[in-house]
């Protein structure tokens, strides 16, 4: 009995597969403001990991270039007006992976779930941002952004389930149904791709989020024209000086005398 304990314990442990985003630096956005910005943002809605992700983007605010301060509303002081209010809406679908049984069966013999992780079909992060001025219910901005991730992961629950096909009676028999649950999402990898994709997305939003505020900036108004000495004038032009070289004319002939 002891034995058995260890050889799980064992295979547990080393049957794990930290987070892995493969596609972690797909999206990247560099926008600048005309001017230093200042926000606000409201509590973040929507799942699970709406919160998470509001933190994110908070960080990734207080990270740019354009922006001087960032507060969220129920923290901000009583004299701070921002720029604008930011809301966002932030919901993700994940969704497991048929390869995930190959994973468990036959792959549990070379340990695929522990070098591979199981994959899965994605984590899809649908986020909603609206710009409001301090007070003003109207939006000045608003876009939809969409974040898919690609990822790995095998915990130590799976990794576990998984690796009994080494200690269980008949010969790994037992992954043939055990697969079957690997194909779905495990809710245990959401927490890890959170702390994964705190930066990227965070990162990513925050930009969204300043090129939608530098939209929203009132235009200058363009410079007013120099004056040109070229310029046509209402009064007709001078009439040309007699030139100094030019002969005078003629005096006129005297009368002749009359007839005789």
């Amino acid at each position: 009995m002891r034995t058995a304990v260890l050889i799980f314990a064992l295979c547990a442990i080393g049957c794990t597969h930290a987070i892995e985003v493969k596609n972690r630096n797909q999206y990247s956005l560099h926008a600048t403001a005309p001017r230093s910005l200042t926000f606000s943002m409201q509590l973040p809605v929507g799942d699970e990991t709406a919160r998470p992700l509001g933190d994110a983007t908070k960080d990734g605010l207080a990270a740019q270039s354009s922006v001087s301060r960032v507060t969220m509303v129920q923290e901000s002081p009583p004299d701070f007006t921002p720029d604008y209010v930011v809301s966002l809406q932030a919901r993700t679908e994940f969704t497991g992976s048929g390869w995930n049984y190959l994973v468990s069966f036959p792959g549990f013999l070379i340990f695929t779930h522990a070098w591979n992780g199981y994959a899965y079909g994605g984590a899809r992060t649908t986020t909603e941002i609206q710009l409001h001025r301090p007070g003003v219910a109207e939006a000045v901005g608003a876009r939809t952004v969409e974040t898919d991730w690609d990822f790995r992961h095998c915990d130590f629950g799976r990794g576990a389930w998984t690796s009994s096909g080494w200690y269980t009676p008949g010969y790994g028999g037992l992954n043939l149904v055990i697969g079957f649950f690997m194909i779905q999402y495990d809710t245990d990898a959401t927490e890890p791709l959170m702390a994964a994709v705190h930066r990227p997305y965070g990162e990513y939003i925050a930009n969204n989020i300043v090129e939608l505020a530098s939209s929203a900036e009132p235009k200058a108004a363009p410079p007013a024209p120099m004056p040109s000495d070229s310029a046509p004038s209402d009064s007709p032009p001078p009439a040309p000086a007699p030139s100094a070289a030019a002969p005078a004319p003629p005096p006129p002939a005297p009368p002749s005398p009359p007839p005789q």
